[in-house]
């Protein structure tokens, strides 16, 4: 295992915006869009967000943002304007410290979520001189004390787009051939599909509370396009529970009972992971895929990225 020395106390002075919050309101939709960010209530209400990311593009395809959950810290994936690939950053929600979790052994690297207890973080990394794969990295340090030595866990190499059990014991995630799957995070032999041979699927959300996963899938006819579905952990119960043909980013409610995702209605049906649309908005739905509603409104974005504030 490598083991990568930070000194925190040195970090770097991030410009603060001079409006927003830094950290928006507990249970509230945080968007990332070709409008920046912000964020929105259950009822559609605007709230401004100013991120402490210095001149890092958050706004982009390849863009993430996640708030710990003590909403201290936030990890984001981000566009280097200087560099070809995607980076992985940890700050402080108040802009005081920047720390890069990319370097030359994990030189890019995808969708990174914080576990449930906020003490790890699940990633992919490759391009660099480690294997490329799904990593956890051990965060602890970050509220204990100035000195960080980040100890990144190989757990998968086949495998991306992770996302934590509700207990913090597993992780599902995406095979090569796009099948959802789930890996023991103290067994990492122990992993089993658990979506139909014929659906393919994009993005993953494990249920805050229970064994319910939540995906973006279509099945071998493409032209059925994308809905949301749910799935348990144990592989069993697969169903559709949106019906729109261009739904994705599902993410769950803090308290498991809703369920927000990214539409686009307004285009034709294509099999593709993200909407390249100026048209896209955020719905809202109860977890068993009743009570649709659009709660953003069509206002020429491409929304890119989509997080639930816990409370």
């Amino acid at each position: 295992m490598k083991k990568i020395l930070i000194i925190i106390s040195i970090g770097i002075i991030i410009v603060l915006s001079a409006c927003g919050s830094r950290v928006p309101p507990s249970n509230h939709i945080v968007i990332g869009s070709t409008r920046k960010i912000y964020a929105i209530d259950e009822k559609g209400v605007k709230i401004s967000v100013s991120p402490p990311f210095s001149y890092y593009d958050v706004s982009a395809p390849s863009s993430s943002v996640q708030w710990s959950p003590n909403h201290k810290w936030v990890v984001y994936q981000t566009e280097d304007k200087a560099g070809p690939y995607p980076h992985i950053f940890v700050a402080k929600a108040d802009g005081t410290e920047k720390i890069e979790l990319t370097n030359a052994d994990h030189r890019r690297g995808y969708g990174p979520v914080w576990s449930p207890d906020g003490d790890q973080i699940a990633t992919y990394f490759g391009g660099g001189n480690e294997q490329d794969g799904i990593y956890i990295i051990d965060t602890s340090c970050l509220v204990k004390g100035h000195i960080c030595a980040f100890d990144y866990r190989f757990i998968l190499e086949e495998g991306f787009s992770p996302s934590w059990s509700f207990d913090g014991k597993q992780l599902a995630f995406l095979s090569p051939d796009k099948q959802a799957s789930v890996i023991s995070i103290d067994n990492p032999e122990d992993v089993k599909t658990i979506s139909p041979k014929d659906i393919i699927c994009y993005e993953l959300a494990w249920s805050p509370v229970n064994n319910e996963i939540a995906a973006s899938c279509h099945d071998s006819n493409p032209s059925l396009g994308l809905s949301i579905s749910l799935m348990d952990s144990e592989g069993s119960n697969f169903r559709r529970i949106t019906f729109n043909n261009r739904d994705i980013s599902p993410i769950w409610s803090p308290d498991g009972t809703k369920i927000a995702f990214i539409s686009d209605k307004n285009n034709t049906v294509t099999p593709e992971a993200y909407i390249s649309s100026p048209n896209t908005a955020v719905f809202l739905m109860n977890n068993d895929g009743s009570g649709v509603k659009q709660i953003s409104p069509y206002n020429n974005e491409n929304i890119y990225w989509i997080t639930w504030v816990s409370p």
